[in-house]
């Protein structure tokens, strides 16, 4: 997604942690788009039977209570 942005074939939603270097070299630019409201669909995946570390399911309750939120 970022490089076909990036050369001129399309437009994206794009963190704008992801394109940090881009953003500040001028070859992206942010397009403001007030009034409208934009949703990202997070999914967990994760194998069954592998065990969670404390921090992996600290990471995993934040995603999940902020469900909804923005």
């Amino acid at each position: 997604m970022r490089l076909a942005t990036t050369i001129g074939t399309g437009y994206s939603l794009l963190s704008p942690r992801s394109v940090e270097l881009e953003l500040e070299t001028g070859r992206l630019h942010l397009l403001d788009l007030d009034g409208h409201t934009l949703n990202r669909m997070i999914t967990i995946i994760r194998e069954k039977n592998r065990y969670i570390t404390p921090a992996c399911q600290k990471l995993i309750d934040i995603i999940q209570n902020a469900k909804g939120t923005s």
